[in-house]
């Protein structure tokens, strides 16, 4: 008579079924690979959140960018313009200029104010800030500008005239 060996260590023969008594080398697999995704699933999760939060600081450092130029031609056309007063100018989502602030996504905002006048000339101090639609009250960013404009270089306006004009 042959001796008997234990089930897992016995030869398999042709048509048995295989038995799996005492043995959790299944389950700790099914448990092993269930850890597995979890990790990778955790994983996934916190990369989505890095990679959402890279895109939105790369939009508003795209914006930043769009708007320091924008409040620079701001700046501009009130130098460009030689004379006190409130200017606005609109643009869209992709930084293009509009006409009139109907669904405008980003204003520029300048003021140009007569500081200092004397009989050489007239001191402009021009304060462009490019606000956001959605924080209104928070600006984007700000420039700001000191220019001298002596009497008479603009066409067509009077000398010395009151109201803030060199």
């Amino acid at each position: 008579m042959a001796p008997r060996m234990e089930p897992r260590m016995a030869p398999r023969v042709a048509g048995e079924k295989m038995h799996i008594s005492g043995n959790k080398s299944g389950y700790a697999f099914i448990l092993e690979m269930l850890f597995v995704t979890l990790f990778f699933s955790i994983s996934a999760v916190v990369l989505l959140q890095v990679f959402t939060a890279a895109r939105l600081l790369a939009d508003r450092n795209t914006d930043q960018s769009y708007g320091l130029l924008a409040a620079q031609s701001g700046l501009e056309a009130a130098r460009a313009e030689g004379k006190a007063g409130e200017y606005e100018y609109w643009y869209d989502e992709d930084w293009r200029p509009l006409e009139r602030g109907d669904g405008a996504a980003f204003r520029v905002s300048v003021h140009a104010e007569a500081e200092e006048r004397n009989a050489a000339g007239t001191l402009f101090l021009i304060q462009s800030e490019v606000f956001p639609s959605d924080t209104p009250g928070q600006p984007l960013t700000e420039l700001s500008d000191c220019v001298f404009i002596p009497e008479g270089t603009l066409e067509g306006t009077p000398e010395g005239g009151e109201d803030g004009t060199p």
